[in-house]
């Protein structure tokens, strides 16, 4: 996802996936989060606001699912994997999470019917 940089004092950047509407939100502690089912409205509305962090905590913290993003790093740390296995399991969180979100999209667009 494309990152950028916005003046907040405790948002660093954000990104926008259209497709899947998905938000995300890189906080300068380094806490990275993805915010599912954030329109592209939201989003611009977001950007485009005096203040990104009250826009964020007004209108996306506790109305949209939220999760925490872990660095492939901190997810090989957390299940103590390293070496070979550890490069090769390289990927797999991300192709994990990709699956997780479009089961969801899906989820929504069979419940339009």
């Amino acid at each position: 996802m494309n990152m950028q940089e916005v003046k907040s004092s405790n948002i660093k950047s954000v990104g926008y996936d259209k497709e899947n509407e998905i938000l995300e939100i890189e906080f300068k502690s380094g806490a990275t989060w993805e915010y599912l089912a954030v329109t592209e409205e939201k989003y611009k509305e977001m950007m485009e606001a005096d203040s990104i962090g009250r826009y964020f905590i007004k209108n996306i913290r506790g109305f949209h699912c939220g999760q925490k993003v872990l660095k492939l790093s901190e997810e090989l740390e957390q299940m103590n994997v390293s070496g070979d296995f550890g490069k090769a399991l390289e990927g797999f969180p991300e192709k994990v999470l990709v699956l997780e979100n479009e089961i969801e999209r899906l989820k929504k667009e069979l419940g339009k019917i």
